[in-house]
């Protein structure tokens, strides 16, 4: 369970901001951290989106939908786990749709590392990054634990 988004005392102010911001802008956004933290967090996000598609990424389970998002909002879980080659065929089918679309992306570990290492595409990571949520913070996590 979150903390309240009403409690402006608490760490996790900053994070509701920023949540609030990729909602109104209908920006991407990127969520890093432990999976049962960033699940649920995206999920009470999702809840409001509306979401056209889920895409789960571990495990082989990584499919492309044939058509164009609708409502314009795509999650994708576990987005570090993208095979090279699965990387450029997402980015190529976010290139091609004819409307913006916000990708609400999750993953257990900063990408810019993988970027670095160049086991991450950077025109990807920068297409997922407009907002950037780091779970990661030991404080963070210590508030809901």
């Amino acid at each position: 369970m979150l903390p309240r988004k009403d409690d402006d005392s608490s760490d996790w102010f900053l994070v509701y901001q920023d949540l609030d911001v990729a909602r109104s802008l209908k920006a991407s956004l990127l969520v890093v951290g432990a999976e049962r933290l960033v699940l649920s967090l995206v999920s009470s996000l999702a809840a409001d989106v509306n979401p056209d598609f889920v895409i789960r990424c571990r495990d082989g389970l990584f499919r492309l939908p044939r058509t164009a998002s609708q409502s314009g909002t795509v999650v994708l879980y576990d987005v570090d786990a993208l095979k090279p080659d699965e990387q450029l065929r997402f980015l190529d089918w976010l290139n091609a749709s004819s409307k913006r679309i916000q990708v609400i992306s999750t993953a257990s570990e900063p990408l810019m590392g993988m970027v670095a290492a160049h086991s991450f595409d950077a025109a990807l990571y920068y297409r997922l990054n407009m907002v950037y949520i780091d779970l990661t913070v030991e404080r963070l996590r210590r508030s809901i634990y």
